[in-house]
């Protein structure tokens, strides 16, 4: 019988510590798309929180392009981010720090290709 009772105080231990750590569990990741097209980021502003992912894909044979929201060319940007010139990509960055950050497509810059971050 004592074995029962033992057996008993675990899983209701066990149960108890599963059911608090589901209370604590929370969502603060939200996901942005941005899609490149021709010689834009479509969205080219987006306004985000804190811990959110903002994803950029060019794969629709777009051409060659970039992500550059480094600080080397945004100073004012509080964290780097951004990715290598290619074709059919995905990249994606999570933002920890609230402000504003710019950013590029190194081949296509002079074309107007940029786009803006505020992260609230």
């Amino acid at each position: 019988m004592k074995e029962l009772y033992f057996i008993v105080a675990i899983i209701i231990s066990i149960s108890s510590c599963t059911k608090d750590k589901a209370d604590q569990i929370q969502i603060v990741d939200t996901l942005y798309n941005v899609d490149v097209l021709g010689s834009e980021f479509d969205p080219s502003s987006l306004t985000i929180n804190v811990g959110d992912t903002v994803i950029w894909t060019n794969s629709n044979g777009y051409g060659f392009h970039n992500v550059n929201g480094t600080t080397v060319t945004y100073p004012a940007n509080l964290e780097s981010f951004g990715n290598s010139v290619n074709q059919n990509w995905t990249f994606e960055h999570v933002f920890n720090t609230t402000g504003s950050y710019d950013y590029q497509c190194d081949a296509h810059v002079s074309m107007g290709m940029t786009g803006k971050i505020i992260v609230n």
